[in-house]
């Protein structure tokens, strides 16, 4: 004697189909296919309020976040450096197009950041009393000047260290000023 077990089956209340029990999450009327169809409408049609709600919020909990994060990076370090190591590895060739991109882009920035960093390397060097500022707070001081060279209005192209560094000339804002290749180079360790 054979038994025959009939499978379940339920009717969507949506498409008006008969589907196995499978298709339907437990005390649900419409099935899976229905269902997500539903879900992609309503994102399509609530998706700049799901934007602005999510911008809200993560704008609201910033600090949250953030302490959260430096607790994390802190908790898991060491698998994080050795993740990048691992990745810088692995990516070499990427991570160098795309930095190579990226200065190919902005020259004048590149430039600009290369000159800041020699000008930190030289004041470590001499040992120097080093006050760190942002690329703005430079941008203003260059400004005070036009971007033009103190000594004589030229377009500027070096940062001339009033008191130079050479001489124990402290390497900050207040030392700084713009000045042309021609009047900066004559200048020298003066």
């Amino acid at each position: 004697m054979s038994v025959l077990v009939a499978a379940a089956v339920r009717e969507c209340s949506k498409c008006l189909q008969m589907k196995p029990d499978a298709e339907f999450r437990p005390a649900q009327h419409v099935c899976r296919e229905c269902r997500a169809v539903a879900r992609r409408l309503h994102y399509q049609a609530n998706r700049q309020k799901g934007l602005d709600d999510a911008r809200a919020y993560a704008q609201a909990h910033a600090e949250e976040r953030a302490e959260y994060m430096r607790q994390w990076r802190a908790a898991n370090a060491e698998p994080l450096r050795e993740y990048e190591r691992t990745y810088k590895l692995a990516n070499r060739a990427k991570i160098m197009e795309r930095q190579r991109l990226r200065r190919a882009e902005d020259i004048e920035a590149t430039r600009e950041q290369s000159r800041r960093s020699e000008e930190l390397r030289r004041a470590r060097r001499a040992a120097v009393v080093t006050i760190p500022f942002t690329r703005n707070q430079l941008n203003a001081r260059l400004a005070f000047y036009g971007h033009r060279c103190w000594m004589c209005g030229a377009p500027f192209e070096h940062l001339d260290h009033v008191k130079p560094i050479c001489k124990g000339g402290p390497h900050m804002l207040a030392n700084i000023r713009p000045a042309c290749a021609r009047c900066n180079l004559r200048k020298g360790g003066r």
